[in-house]
């Protein structure tokens, strides 16, 4: 702790080492101020205040590959519980802790000081100010809150977007402005598609899938990886996922749950037949096959074109959402439309795109075309993105397992003609309202009400609302995207903005 031993403070000769009167009158006045002891005398043996903050390596620096990151470091004083206090902010951060990784917008200045209390007494070290650099090529957030019942203003989004030649992931503000930002990140011909923050608290990770072309060959995927990157911006472990492809999941801390290309040569075919493999992997390394949906089989003629150079795509799937205690994952099958109930061991516990489906108007309708990113709501009930054919939509289907039926009861985007023709987003916020994500050509985050008004948005530009039904997708720029709660972050890290 910046914190520094007055013992001649009850001496009247200590002013004589004093600089001049001035600083001994501070230090004196410093000492009334401490009411809290039974009696002046046990001032001399305690730590009243530091004017010298690196005497007890009070470090605040800003990390040199993420200039938004100030890594603070201090040494709190024997028996005492230290924090930091920063100007501005009400409660005290790093309680208990010595190092702390604070995470603010580019352009910013802090002010910072460390406190330590040990027998009621409160102690404070000199403030220390610091500011955050600017990234070189910093994203432009546009973002509008269109209504008060908004509720990403107050949250973080962590997405990932292609800017020019190369994809990229930021961790914004619902606000607009950018904390964390990851660029050039490539192995071989491979680009981040996906991003979470880990579950570990230790930094960002990142999908990296290969190429980035619409259309891609299977030798290009064998450098495929999922990189975990620090909040100072470094590489801290590699994992690799030869033939891997979109989004990833986190079913604990430590594992990830991804979807690996598995091609097979069939009797008669010159070309492979893609299916997938659902894989859980520690990042340490060490994989576990969950289920194979080769066993679903397959009668169609293998053909190239669409995802593939060289090989025929037959299920393409997106998504998925594991509980290992559980022993089921859901899992979504873009080219065929299903979605997936399976067990951990293998095999297929339930189809739910063979079950009815009724809209919110009661009527009969197609409760999965193309989807995307799929989810157990906390509630039990389905979220499902579907990037459709020439428009896209967001639905929440309530699940009757007795009748084997699901019935809408919330949904977003049908008829308003908004293309995703390559990723898509949905997922349920602690306000109740729902982020709505859609890629290319549209690239725009929807934060949506249960009665359905769009109430805050994040345009990276893309198509008017008139010019949307019916038209081709550009490349893209939007990829998948998270809300984050600032606790998310990790109890290493707080989020100031």
């Amino acid at each position: 702790m910046l914190l520094a031993l007055l013992a001649c403070a009850t001496d009247l000769s200590c002013e004589a080492d004093c600089a001049d009167e001035a600083v001994a009158g501070e230090l004196t006045e410093a000492i009334d101020e401490l009411s809290v002891l039974p009696d002046p005398p046990e001032v001399a043996s305690e730590v009243v205040e530091d004017r010298d903050p690196a005497d007890l390596g009070f470090q605040l620096v800003r990390s040199a590959g993420m200039p938004t990151a100030l890594l603070a470091n201090w040494t709190a004083p024997e028996g005492a519980t230290s924090w930091l206090e920063v100007d501005g902010v009400d409660e005290p951060l790093g309680l208990g802790r010595e190092e702390l990784v604070l995470l603010v917008p580019q352009d910013t200045e802090l002010t910072v000081r460390v406190v330590a209390e040990r027998d009621g007494l409160h102690q404070e070290s000199m403030a220390l100010t610091v500011s955050s650099g600017h990234f070189d090529t910093a994203l432009e957030v546009p973002v509008e809150v269109l209504d008060d019942d908004a509720s990403l203003d107050e949250q973080l989004l962590l997405f990932t977007y292609e800017g020019g030649t190369e994809r990229s992931v930021a961790l914004v503000t619902g606000r607009g402005e950018l904390m964390y930002q990851l660029s050039g990140l490539h192995l071989g011909e491979t680009a981040p598609v996906s991003a979470e923050v880990s579950l570990d608290g230790r930094g960002v990770l990142v999908g990296l899938w290969a190429p980035r072309a619409t259309a891609m060959s299977l030798t290009d995927m064998q450098t495929n990886a999922i990189q975990l990157f620090g909040w100072d911006g470094e590489p801290i472990v590699e994992l690799s996922t030869p033939l891997g492809h979109h989004l990833f999941s986190q079913p604990e801390a430590g594992l990830v749950a991804w979807t690996q290309a598995h091609p097979i040569y069939r009797t008669g075919e010159t070309l492979p037949s893609v299916f997938d493999k659902l894989v859980v992997s520690e990042l340490a390394g060490g994989d576990v096959v969950v289920f194979d949906s080769s066993v679903l089989g397959w009668d169609g003629e293998c053909t190239t074109g669409g995802y593939y150079l060289d090989a025929c795509d037959v299920h393409h799937a997106n998504s998925m959402d594991c509980d290992l205690g559980a022993g089921t994952c859901l899992y979504s099958l873009h080219n065929t439309g299903q979605v997936l109930e399976v067990s951990t061991e293998g095999t297929v516990l339930d189809d739910f795109s063979t079950w009815p489906v009724t809209n919110l108007a009661g009527e009969s309708m197609n409760g999965f075309l193309r989807p995307h990113d799929i989810h157990y709501a906390d509630d039990g009930t389905l979220l499902v993105f579907n990037d459709g054919s020439h428009e896209a939509w967001a639905s929440r289907l309530a699940i009757d397992r007795q009748a084997r039926s699901l019935t809408e009861i919330w949904s977003y985007g049908r008829d308003l003609c908004i293309q995703a023709d390559a990723l898509g987003t949905l997922q349920e916020l602690e306000s109740g309202n729902h982020l709505v994500g859609f890629s290319t050509p549209n690239n725009m985050l929807r934060e949506v009400t249960p009665d359905g008004r769009v109430v805050w948005e994040l345009d990276l530009g893309g198509l008017d609302d008139d010019a949307r039904c019916g038209l081709q997708g550009l490349s893209m720029v939007l990829g998948e995207a998270r809300a984050i709660h600032p606790e998310a972050l990790g109890d290493g890290v707080v989020a100031l903005y």
